[in-house]
């Protein structure tokens, strides 16, 4: 028994020693855990301004395609039959469409598509944080992959406004024209529904900003209430530990167990018998 015992109060005495590294430990770790967290949350919120700066930037891009488009309609009205009068103003139909529009849709293309990548992994990352608990992040949803592939659509479109113009140097018929603005009228509505839905992906990175800024506040009080119950739960174990090698030490000092070591009371009946 006595070999027991200080076989007991050793293994007490390492896992007191245990436990209270392991609380250190758990508070070194709460500062790395919290920092590395916080810095994710820090480069996540970076993309997102990027992002939604780029992104203003594409809507404002879109609304000069929707103007430019507008004034190529206003300057196709001016078209006339004589293909002498109309050769300034077909210069200038063909100055818009080569000089303002296909390079400004092929700057958003490239925008968009240098963007969504970014934004793409950051959603994935979003996914990820999701799965842990008490974290339910908006995540964000395809509509750029949507908006690329229909500018695509858009500058074939233009382009094909090229072959329009070109017919008008053989000579000017209402009819041409006709046809020729309600093509441009499909030009703005398109342009008008790409914008649209940059705008609206917009508003999901300024949703998901605020859900990642909310997140950021709450972190390190998640991360300091679960050190800290970790740390009374190991505290609790300490205590149990020091119990359990004080009780082999007094076995040791007397060779007997603590609570033969309490008085006993004696039975009620005993005392009254004796008191009397």
């Amino acid at each position: 028994m006595r070999i027991l015992a200080w076989a007991v109060i050793i293994l007490s005495i390492l896992g007191i020693l245990i436990a209270v590294a392991g609380i250190g430990g758990s508070w070194i770790i709460n500062n790395r855990l919290t920092e590395g967290i916080l810095s994710l949350l820090a480069a996540i919120q970076t993309t997102l301004q990027q992002g939604e700066a780029a992104l203003s930037q594409i809507s404002d891009e879109l609304q000069t395609v929707i103007d430019r488009i507008n004034t190529i309609q206003d300057t196709a009205v001016q078209l006339g039959e004589s293909a002498e009068e109309n050769a300034p103003v077909i210069a200038e139909l063909s100055r818009l469409v080569d000089e303002e529009l296909v390079p400004r849709i092929d700057r958003v293309r490239e925008t968009l598509r240098s963007i969504r990548e970014s934004l793409v992994a950051i959603n994935n990352v979003l996914i990820t944080l999701n799965t842990l608990p008490g974290i339910e992040l908006p995540t964000l949803t395809d509509e750029l992959q949507s908006a690329s592939d229909r500018l695509g659509e858009l500058r074939q479109a233009v382009q094909e406004e090229r072959t329009a113009i070109a017919e008008f140097r053989t000579g000017v018929v209402e009819e041409v024209v006709g046809r020729f603005i309600a093509r441009t009228d499909t030009l703005l509505d398109r342009a008008a529904s790409i914008k649209t839905n940059v705008d609206n992906y917009k508003g999901q990175i300024a949703r998901l900003r605020s859900g990642v800024e909310t997140l950021q506040s709450k972190v390190p009080v998640w991360i300091d209430w679960s050190t800290a119950a970790a740390t009374l739960v190991i505290l609790w174990f300490v205590l149990a530990q020091a119990a359990l090698g004080l009780a082999s030490w007094v076995y040791l000092r007397t060779g007997k167990m603590v609570w033969q070591l309490m008085p006993s009371k004696k039975p009620t009946g005993e005392a009254l018998e004796g008191a009397s």
